[in-house]
């Protein structure tokens, strides 16, 4: 691809990041973003073959990156030849959300449209699939702790799912309003905070948390 053609390319992404972040995935204008970008029909479906084409180019990778950071930050805590005590592995999981906060303030246009514009596409469920994979990781949470010798009193898997659909809507909610960085990190740690203590009280689980602090 020429240097023209790269430049053309980013062009139609700019305006289509425009237009779906004002209008979602369902109202955009194909025909509007193809004029604003200044090429023809014609050429847009040389760089694109569709609208849904285009989303996934502006979208894709970082929905597939915020879901691989998840998984990574749980699969460090779950790390069970690890020696560290359970207070390093719950503040080291608190730094992987950390992470992923600041992956999402890194390209917040883009998860803006994920979060509010996506309906019509595959990621239109963005926190009921974050759910569900986050609902296997507590499972995993679960025989980690039996592992260890701790017992576990089990959730009901509504519970599980309001629980853990509640957390990232809230993370969401601070790209959606954008709340600056600085205090978008003390939200997570008191989000996280209530949220893990929450969960041990109610899984009957006794940990130390001081490290977290």
């Amino acid at each position: 691809m020429s240097k023209n053609d790269l430049i053309t390319r980013e062009k139609i992404l700019e305006i289509a990041k425009a237009e779906f972040l004002d209008k979602g995935f369902a109202n955009a204008s194909l025909r509007g973003i193809v004029k604003d970008a200044g090429v023809t029909t014609g050429s847009f479906y040389w760089y694109y073959k569709s609208k849904y084409e285009l989303f996934d180019a502006i979208v894709e990778s970082h929905y597939n990156n915020i879901m691989n950071m998840y998984k990574k930050g749980y699969s460090t805590f779950f790390d069970i030849e690890s020696n560290n005590k359970s207070g390093d592995r719950i503040s080291s999981h608190l730094d992987s959300v950390i992470s992923i906060l600041e992956y999402m303030y890194e390209y917040k246009v883009e998860f803006k449209i994920l979060i509010d514009g996506s309906s019509g596409t595959r990621y239109e469920n963005i926190i009921h699939d974050i759910t569900v994979c986050g609902m296997e990781e507590m499972h995993k949470f679960h025989s980690y702790l039996e592992h260890i010798g701790i017992s576990v009193k089990k959730l009901s898997s509504d519970t599980e799912h309001i629980l853990i659909s509640g957390m990232f809507a809230s993370l969401f909610e601070l790209i959606t309003h954008d709340v600056p960085i600085d205090n978008a990190r003390v939200c997570v740690k008191e989000l996280y905070d209530f949220y893990m203590a929450g969960w041990m009280h109610i899984m009957d689980v006794k940990l130390d948390l001081s490290k977290t602090k």
